[in-house]
Parts: structure tokens; sequence; C-alpha cells
């Protein structure tokens, strides 16, 4: 797993609970200006690597949603960092956003201005040969006001299918679930689950469910394996997880409670990374 700490993501450690080892990696570029980072772990298959990538945009009234991210890419292999010159398009991609990664491709929410208008899209990092991509959201999301919505990448399922999680800032506030059934062809995003939020209630129709005390929308943690979404619901001042099961056509309450402010969620496989790498692993 990967833990980065602030706006710029300083520092970074790889940890492996399997063995219980860590490492911090050498310090990234630290820039001269305020700008805002965010970074993805990711496995090479072709050439047998975990890689860390870290993407930093610049925030001014210059250059915000008008230049391309600074890109650089850490591999455990080498141990050291690289500066990936002139290969990402201008976009921003906001420094909490999450990242979804699937069969060697990391996907980000990233947006770019379009004659003054906001034009969100997936920005995709391919690891095997360090190149972007990008793959386009259904219309109603990829015009939208910045400042009355929330899209994110939802990581995890099968691998074979993209999901979207989206919260209108709109009253009453409605959110929605994506998912691009076949991947690159953007006809093929459909919802598949939605609910609403109004006057703190949490209203689900196709369940024909109300839960009283919502305070906030929830949010979406990840996709298992099964194709459940993992949710953090807030109710009553309890941070709970719940399970929607978009098949089943169930929500259940996991009977755990989230006290901390920061909620992560992702996919975890035991491995021995980190076991006969010697310089700078701590052992805890």
């Amino acid at each position: 797993i990967c833990i980065a700490y602030g706006e710029r993501c300083l520092p970074i450690i790889i940890c492996n609970p399997s063995i219980r080892r860590y490492v911090y990696l050498p310090t990234p570029h630290d820039y001269p200006c305020y700008y805002n980072s965010c970074i993805a772990l990711g496995f090479d298959s072709t050439n047998c690597d975990y890689k860390v990538i870290r993407i930093s945009c610049i925030v001014d009234d210059e250059s915000f949603g008008l230049s391309a991210p600074l890109v650089e890419l850490y591999s455990l292999k080498s141990g050291s960092w690289r500066i990936l010159d002139g290969i990402a398009p201008v976009c921003y991609v906001a420094g909490d956003a999450p990242h979804g990664f699937e069969d060697g491709l990391v996907h980000w929410v990233a947006k770019r201005d379009v004659t003054h208008a906001w034009y969100y899209f997936l920005l995709t990092f391919r690891l095997e040969d360090e190149m972007f991509g990008e793959v386009m959201l259904p219309g109603s999301l990829a015009h939208v006001s910045s400042v009355a919505v929330v899209v994110k990448v939802v990581g995890g399922g099968n691998g074979k299918t993209l999901t979207v999680y989206h919260v209108s800032a709109c009253y009453p506030c409605s959110c929605e679930i994506w998912v691009m059934k076949e991947y690159g062809v953007v006809e093929s995003w459909n919802t598949v689950f939605s609910f609403s939020m109004n006057a703190f209630c949490l209203v689900i129709p196709s369940l024909e469910m109300t839960i009283i005390e919502v305070a906030v929308p929830p949010a979406a943690l990840c996709v298992t394996h099964s194709g459940e979404v993992l949710l953090l619901v807030d109710v009553a001042g309890r941070r709970c997880l719940y399970s929607l099961d978009m098949e089943r056509t169930s929500f259940t309450e996991l009977q755990i409670e989230v006290d901390t402010e920061f909620v992560y969620s992702g996919y975890y496989a035991e491995s021995l990374v980190l076991l006969n790498n010697a310089s700078g692993v701590v052992s805890y």
C-alpha cells in the first residue's frame, strides 16, 4: 500500500503489511509555487515492477486548468524518481482525487477549461508504457457546473468495467452510480443506481427505503469483486459503512463505525514486496 500526507503528498511511504515492512521514498520535487499533488501505486506486470506516479498541478489564476500537470514516476526496482516531461495533457486533477486502478491503468477524474467552462473526463495512465490517455464521461457528467458536482472514480470491481460516482449539489441533492460496461465506449455508460438527499433524509426509491438524519451525501469508497459498492454514510452523527448490492437490490449496514476524518478503501493482496529491499526498509 502507498501512504502520503497533505496536499503535496509529502512524505510518501510504501508499506507491505504481509511482511511488516515499510520504506520512505526519496523526496520528489517540491515546486517553488502553490500546487497540489495526487499519487497512485500500481504494478507493471510487463517489467515486474511496482511504480508510484505523482501528478502535481499548479494552482494559480493564470494556469489553473490551462496547463499540463507536472509528472514524476518512482520505480521500486530502480529506487529512484524520474521526471516525465511533455506527456501529460492539459488538465487539472484535484489533490484529493481518488483513483481507480484496473488492468495496469490508473484512472482519475480530471477537468480542463474549454471556452470558459469546465469539461470533465477520465485521465488514464498506463504503467507498462508510461503513457497518458483519456476516457470520455457521459454528456451529463462531462459538462456540469464546477461548483455543483462531485465526480469520482470508484476503484475495484471485476476489472472489466469502470464505475463513477456522481453527486449533484442541486436541491434536492441526487447521487448516481454510473458504469461503463464496455471499456472506452462512451455509449456504454449507464446509470445503474440512484438515490437522493432531501431534508436530511437519504431516499432510495428503487428499494422503497428512507434513512433519516443523514447530514451529507454518502461517500463511495470502492467496488468489491462481486460488484457491491462500499459507501460511507453519516447517520445521526455516526459514520457507518454500508454495502450496496445493485444486483440483489439491497442496502445493508455493516455494523462498522468509522471515527477517523480521512477514510480510504482499496484492495490488498499478500506479497513479498520489500522482502529483498535492504536500503531504507524498516520492520515493525
